[in-house]
């Protein structure tokens, strides 16, 4: 008796807006692709900050940087950060692979197909506060 009571907590919670670690990972790519990231605060999916990493696919000299590494106080603010890094007449494309599982603390994308001016989401860390996920990082490879 008290495992069902136990299975129709979890259930009720869940059915009652409960998120999970997948639910982070699926709204992250959704807003990602669609280039509004400031969503995700809505969904309450932000704690104090966010980490981009973007992880640069080219580094032929050694004066040019290899990832960059930046942090932010809303996600609107790291989505006009995205969104200011490439030139306004061809604006990088944003794209994602399926998510592929979500545990221990990160959420997986499928392996990207490098491809010129595209910027792939391709992991979430995310940490846990009263039993939701929040973002912690959002990493991201760059086909240069």
């Amino acid at each position: 008796m008290i495992l069902i009571a136990g299975s129709l907590f979890v259930f009720t919670q869940t059915a009652m807006g409960q998120k999970t670690p997948q639910d982070l990972g699926e709204s992250v790519a959704k807003a990602y692709v669609e280039s509004d990231l400031g969503t995700l605060k809505d969904e309450g999916f932000f704690y104090r900050s966010v980490r981009i990493v973007i992880e640069h696919s080219l580094s032929g000299d050694e004066n040019k940087m290899r990832t960059e590494d930046a942090t932010f106080r809303s996600f609107a603010a790291a989505d006009k950060w995205l969104k200011a890094r490439g030139p306004a007449e061809y604006p990088f494309n944003r794209e994602t692979q399926p998510l592929m599982n979500c545990e221990k603390g990160m959420c997986t994308y499928g392996e990207p197909a490098l491809l010129h001016n595209t910027l792939f989401l391709t992991k979430v860390t995310y940490g846990m506060r009263n039993g939701m996920p929040y973002v912690k990082t959002i990493y991201f490879v760059d086909g240069d």
